[in-house]
């Protein structure tokens, strides 16, 4: 007579063994990988900016619009109007920051030559045009 061979009864967590096993061991592999890293040769500490602080607080974008109208904020203004809210963003404003123009493509040319000469009068030193990126075809 011949008696069936008993069968193993297989556990349900078997097969999930070697896939927890080779997670763990990647996971290490990256923290260790991502923690190497080359020092510095010399320790240094970089020098603090008054140009960063005062960004978050401060304006930096002057806009102009296709029609000729001026926005610094969220204030709009014509030309006539640049000059009371530039002196009181100079004052604002630590020595050096930069103000950027970002203007409308269909602007003339002239207007903004003539804006710029009229920040340059109310004592603006550092100006950013700001230009948009052809992406070559």
């Amino acid at each position: 007579m011949k008696l069936p061979l008993p069968t193993r009864a297989r556990r349900t967590g078997d097969d999930m063994l070697p896939l927890v096993n080779i997670v763990f061991l990647l996971l290490i592999f990256f923290m260790l990988a991502g923690a190497v890293s080359t020092p510095d040769p010399l320790n240094v500490q970089p020098p603090q900016s008054m140009v960063d602080a005062a960004g978050d607080r401060l304006p930096s974008m002057l806009v102009v619009g296709a029609d000729g109208r001026l926005a610094l904020g969220r204030e709009v203004f014509t030309l006539e109007g640049l000059a009371p809210r530039i002196d009181a963003w100079l004052a604002a404003a630590p020595p050096g920051f930069p103000l950027t123009v970002k203007a409308d493509a269909e602007t003339e040319a002239l207007a903004i030559v003539t804006l710029l000469e009229a920040l340059k009068r109310q004592g603006v030193t550092h100006v950013r045009l700001m230009t948009a990126r052809v992406r070559a075809a």
